[in-house]
């Protein structure tokens, strides 16, 4: 099935009333032998090799997803076993959050925050997409769930490291998981209303090329919602899929 036409996207809505919150299980057996731990190891040593940005850290994988009881099942993981998943065919699936940030300037007319990926990241290098996004790091050991607030918290730090951007003050609400087959991702969307004014004719926000630490964005951009079809047609493949399958099930494109 796929979302809106989009080959290997699934867009599960929240029914009315539903809260969605992640449980975390505990440690399941080991995963891997010996052999496929091997394997595992080596190709995780290419692909540093081949981009010095991949670092190893903890993620939350998920097992299950359940929208119409609101339930995301997770396990902790590690971004390796995420990277190398596709490959090697371990069923690994990260649990991710993708934020629809809108504004509106003097006039009201609402617009939709996009941001295009630089050429080191691990999926979709180069193309477009509703930002920020990135993976949910797993809360301190003894917790178990991650509710609407926590999942907000975890897309603020994302806004904030890779764009600069504060939600302070924002809406915020979850309206939908987007399943993502080719990135291994199960994303939580939230829709981000910003407050006050925002001038589209401006930097959407401080994307900055040559610094270290916010180099997961080259370009932002504020495109009103009237002009999303247009963006996505004249950008056509450079926008991510995922994004593009968010936009048409928005009604926007």
């Amino acid at each position: 099935m796929s979302a809106h036409g989009t080959a290997g996207v699934r867009i599960e809505a929240l029914p009315d009333g539903v809260l969605l919150r992640a449980e975390i299980a505990p440690p399941g057996p080991r995963p891997h032998g010996p052999e496929q731990a091997a394997r595992i190891d080596a190709l995780w040593e290419r692909l540093c090799r081949e981009n010095d940005r991949l670092y190893d850290g903890p993620i939350l994988r998920t097992v299950s997803v359940d929208a119409e009881s609101g339930v995301l099942l997770c396990r902790r993981d590690t971004f390796r076993s995420l990277a190398t998943s596709a490959q090697l065919g371990l069923g690994v699936r990260q649990l991710g959050v993708m934020g629809v940030v809108t504004g509106r300037d003097r006039a009201g007319r609402e617009s939709v925050l996009l941001a295009r990926r630089s050429s080191q990241t691990r999926i979709y290098p180069g193309l477009w997409e509703l930002a920020p996004s990135g993976g949910v790091s797993p809360p301190a050991a003894n917790v178990a769930m991650l509710g609407p607030a926590e999942l907000a918290a975890a897309l603020a730090d994302e806004a904030d490291e890779e764009l600069g951007l504060s939600f302070e003050g924002a809406q915020v609400r979850v309206v939908a998981v987007l399943r993502d087959d080719t990135a291994c991702s199960d994303d939580v969307a939230l829709r981000i209303e910003l407050p006050g004014v925002i001038d589209p004719r401006r930097g959407a926000c401080a994307v900055e090329r040559d610094a270290h630490d916010r180099w997961e964005y080259l370009d932002a951009a504020w495109v009103a919602l009237d002009e999303v079809n247009a963006f996505a047609s004249d950008h056509g493949a450079a926008v991510a899929p995922p994004t593009a399958a968010m936009l048409r099930w928005l009604g926007w494109n």
